[in-house]
């Protein structure tokens, strides 16, 4: 028990540092199932319009490569199909994210050292890591079950649902302990652990879509969320996967732990070569360097679902069917206007939403190098603390332009070829896309501002992330007004394919973004950095 030491207080300082973090993850994806399944019971009334709903979305292959397939025509299943693949992708992500943040992010930047220079066992901070991230995924389900049980929905699928949102998390919580274990880098734990949730995914789509390879969807963990059956004769055995994953991680992470020294990792890093290639002279190749990953792994993700929603976009008016509430919703996500480019046109403001994730995360590697005090052996050279930030900068915004682009493209193909009208709607849909950039810059030029001034708080950026993302999608479909929706950046970009395109909506955003960007640059000039 000597290892274990101190491991509540330490669960308890977690809960502390996270406490704005797990909020948000908590109240977003443990309400989510409940406000779907409302806003279901008010587009789909009757049982008929259910049944007809069900039949056209399983019918849709990128309907089922997105989503999965629909286990039961009722209200129930059709939240399930509509939010289980979606949450349980969340759900691993924060999952796997949040333990490494709070193991190897620690030991890479010192932290670690104080923490284990206390009273506390040596497994304690990874005990704790563990135990918060367990009890975080507890409440999303908790949250879930109660939210659909208020609603009036069946007690098995709405347990089931909550439990398959928990237990995923619970999953990738064993996953993101093991990946912790094998690096001394956070960066590389995190492309480890974000491969295997990319993995999972892939598997979870190729099972429900390629004839022959159902059997891959047993091998993920998204796609148990789907063969437990939700509100569809639950396989209440189906339980025992994630739990088996998540004893194993954990018990291989503890082993892990056990045979490697703090601070290093079961994988030896293979030193450099003495003397840097020229193309890593400039800090803005340096930049592009640490986050070239980052970007090739948002454009292969952008490219995979603009092709999908490029490939639904054709069956809408199936899906639709003769719901007026759908098509209402439909024409407020996207403007008035044909149905296909009413979805088409909200679509890409979904997929801004992913543009902004990139963008900030991007802009949030300045406030990690300087935390790494990395950014100080950088700025020791003849490199100005000005062209460090630019060079970061920029590919926080080029790239999530560039993003955009591949989701346009992706996009006008993909539908141009389930209408029948080839490649030529692509340049209509890299259009619909690009208009979304100055509202994602804004995004971006918000995180560079808490970076610059408020350095410690720049966690808040995806707070503000967060109320963009629960505006943009599902502010329409809650019916919430009009004063709500203007919250988000992007209800003030032209809803292309739909509306026609204005041009000083973009550029009071393009401006905007550039006050708060030349001001967040000041702070980061003018103080002092640590």
């Amino acid at each position: 028990m000597d290892e274990l030491r101190g491991t509540g207080r330490l669960v308890a300082f977690v809960f502390r540092l996270e406490r704005r973090a797990f909020a948000i993850w908590v109240g977003v994806l443990g309400l989510m199932p409940a406000l779907v399944a409302s806003s279901f019971e008010a587009i789909y009334p009757t049982e008929a319009a259910v049944r007809e709903a069900a039949e056209a979305v399983t019918s849709n292959t990128a309907f089922a490569a997105l989503l999965g397939r629909v286990q039961s025509p009722t209200i129930g299943g059709l939240t399930a199909w509509r939010i289980g693949t979606v949450a349980a992708l969340f759900v691993a992500i924060f999952s796997a994210l949040t333990v490494i943040r709070h193991t190897r992010a620690e030991e890479e930047i010192g932290r670690g050292d104080l923490v284990r220079s206390m009273a506390v066992g040596r497994r304690a901070p990874l005990a704790a890591a563990v135990l918060a991230t367990l009890l975080a995924n507890a409440a999303i389900a908790l949250v879930a079950t109660l939210g659909l049980l208020a609603l009036g929905q069946p007690t098995p699928g709405a347990v089931a649902l909550g439990l398959a949102f928990g237990l995923t998390g619970w999953a990738f919580t064993g996953i993101g302990a093991v990946a912790a274990q094998l690096t001394d880098g956070a960066r590389a734990a995190r492309t480890i652990a974000m491969g295997v949730v990319g993995i999972a995914f892939l598997a979870r789509m190729l099972g429900d879509t390629v004839d022959g390879v159902a059997w891959a969807s047993w091998i993920s963990p998204i796609g148990w969320v789907q063969r437990l059956r939700p509100f569809a004769g639950e396989d209440w055995w189906v339980v025992a996967l994630p739990v088996a994953v998540t004893l194993a991680g954990l018990g291989a992470a503890a082993a892990l732990a056990a045979r490697r020294d703090t601070g290093a990792g079961v994988f030896a890093t293979r030193p450099g070569p003495a003397r840097a290639s020229e193309s890593l002279r400039t800090p803005a190749a340096l930049a592009w360097r640490l986050q070239r990953g980052l970007v090739l792994a948002w454009a292969i993700g952008m490219a995979v679902f603009g092709a999908v929603i490029g490939g639904i976009a054709p069956g809408m008016e199936d899906l639709v069917g003769g719901s007026e509430q759908m098509r209402e919703i439909l024409e407020r996500l996207g403007g008035p206007g044909a149905l296909v480019d009413a979805f088409l046109a909200g679509s890409m403001g979904n997929l801004a939403i992913a543009g902004a994730a990139f963008a900030v995360l991007a802009m949030l590697r300045l406030r990690s190098e300087e935390a790494a005090q990395q950014a100080e052996m950088i700025l020791a050279t003849t490199v100005s603390r000005s062209r460090w930030l630019s060079s970061h900068a920029a590919i926080s915004f080029l790239g999530s332009a560039l993003l955009m682009v591949v989701a346009g493209l992706a996009a006008g193909l993909t539908f141009g070829i389930g209408n029948g009208q080839g490649p030529g709607e692509v340049t209509s849909l890299v259009g619909a896309a690009l208009v979304q950039v100055p509202a994602i810059w804004t995004l971006a030029a918000v995180a560079l501002l808490l970076v610059g001034w408020l350095p410690e708080h720049s966690s808040w950026s995806w707070g503000v992330l967060a109320g963009t993302f629960l505006v943009t999608l599902l502010g329409a479909i809650l019916g919430l007004g009009q004063a709500v929706l203007n919250l988000s950046v992007f209800q003030h970009t032209p809803q292309l394919p739909v509306a026609d395109l204005a041009v000083l909506p973009l550029a009071i955003l393009a401006a905007l973004a550039a006050v708060l960007a030349i001001t967040g640059r000041r702070g980061l000039l003018v103080r002092d950095l640590g």
